[in-house]
């Protein structure tokens, strides 16, 4: 071959020869054609795609769409091309993508939401904060317990930020709680709904976690009305419990799938804002407008001896005592409007327009509580402002970083008004 290349280099053809480069031409072709064949890595340094990993590769064409990639990533076989014969380094490396959130919704956040927050500033700082301290061990019956809302900081960073280990100790810690039995309704109306949400951020379904929530919440426990069960507070109790409760039982119901429990979930919480109180288990009747047709918040224009009660929430201020003028301030009223605001919001993102029924109820009672009885969100309750702001378009004060409340938290960085 060497002989060839260097007489036409030389043009030292002669007759005979000339008459042999038809066969000499097709022998270089067949060679050239045996080492394409060969091992790619000799030529290109990267071996050729598999076949499932070509389709996964490949446009939508005309006939349909791209094939679906494989279930597990591929390994991918790099072979740095050789600078001598003596000299070649080949490197494995597998990685593990991050999952595809493009087309999942969430019940209360969507994840690509999540992925598009910023990663800097005061209530950035305190996710991560939260998320990479120490946490508390979890304990379901504990209602002053931390590690629901510490894990939630776990599940928004994990989702941000694709951090594989913090993803793994969300998980372990969905894990310890998964089959924990309780003693106590309003404990578990409280803790439940963050671990949802978190499991919820990350897509952690296992069988058997989504086994223990539809249990859980029928799970026989003490309550306000003696035996209870989260459902039953959920559907009769008109209090704080209640308010948590249905924000818990709505939060499963969604997770699970379960349309039916959302639609009563969502009925119940109507009834609640106003539209009946047929059902519910009322105690004192003192700050009721219309003691005979009671309802968890007063309609528009309630007055009561000269005083607007327009708003107020019946059920929790009758703690402050009988009725008076002026009103005392009665920190249960924010605790109640924990659970309410929760529920207002994942119906909201369910397509429920709850923010606006019964005469925009919820904004009412927050107008109230900062116009009339001059009782700000404080503490644990100021997440709750930022929803409220944003689904109202208001501007009640509010504070950068909040601390998280019972059930729920960092809305001054999941919920900002864009």
């Amino acid at each position: 071959m060497a002989f060839l290349f260097s007489a036409v280099a030389g043009k030292a053809l002669s007759g005979p020869l000339l008459a042999l480069m038809p066969v000499l031409m097709l022998i270089v072709a067949g060679c050239g054609d045996s080492g394409a064949a060969g091992d790619s890595t000799a030529t290109s340094g990267v071996e050729a795609p598999s076949a499932l990993e070509s389709a996964a590769a490949s446009p939508a064409g005309d006939d349909g769409p791209a094939a679906a990639p494989p279930a597990a990533p591929p390994t991918l076989r790099v072979t740095t091309p050789a600078a001598s014969a003596e000299t070649s380094s080949t490197t494995e490396a597998t990685t593990t993508p991050a999952p595809d959130v493009t087309d999942r919704t969430g019940i209360w956040l969507d994840p690509q939401t999540v992925i598009a927050l910023p990663t800097s500033g005061p209530a950035w700082e305190a996710v991560r904060k939260a998320a990479n301290d120490d946490w508390k061990k979890p304990n379901l019956d504990d209602g002053g317990n931390d590690h629901d809302v510490q894990l939630l900081a776990g599940a928004l960073y994990a989702t941000r930020t694709g951090d594989a280990a913090m993803r793994r100790k969300v998980e372990r810690g969905l894990a310890d709680i998964t089959g924990t039995t309780v003693d106590e309704v309003l404990p578990l109306a409280r803790n439940l709904l963050a671990y949802v949400i978190a499991a919820d951020l990350i897509d952690y379904r296992p069988p058997e976690f989504t086994r223990w929530l539809q249990r859980l919440i029928d799970t026989e426990a003490d309550g306000r009305a003696g035996h209870d069960s989260l459902r039953r507070s959920a559907l009769s109790d008109p209090s704080n419990h209640g308010t948590h409760a249905r924000a818990s039982v709505l939060a499963v119901a969604l997770f699970v799938g379960d349309e039916e429990l959302t639609a009563t979930m969502a009925e119940r919480f109507h009834d609640w804002l106003g539209r009946s109180g047929t059902g519910f288990v009322w105690k004192e009747l003192d700050w009721q407008s219309d003691p005979s047709n009671p309802r968890a918040i007063n309609p528009p224009g309630a007055v009561i001896g000269g005083l607007s009660v327009d708003g107020v929430l019946p059920e929790e201020q009758r703690r402050s005592g009988g009725f008076s003028n002026p009103a005392p301030r009665e920190g249960y009223v924010w605790e109640a409007l924990q659970g309410v605001v929760a529920t207002a919001e994942m119906l909201d993102k369910a397509g429920y327009p709850a923010w606006e029924w019964e005469d925009r109820a919820i904004l009412r009672a927050m107008t109230w509580l900062y116009q009339i009885n001059g009782s700000p969100a404080e503490g644990d309750d100021e997440w709750q402002v930022w929803l409220v702001n944003r689904a109202y378009g208001t501007s009640f004060s509010t504070r950068i970083p909040t601390r998280p409340g019972k059930n729920m938290g960092y809305t001054d960085w999941t919920h900002q008004r864009t």
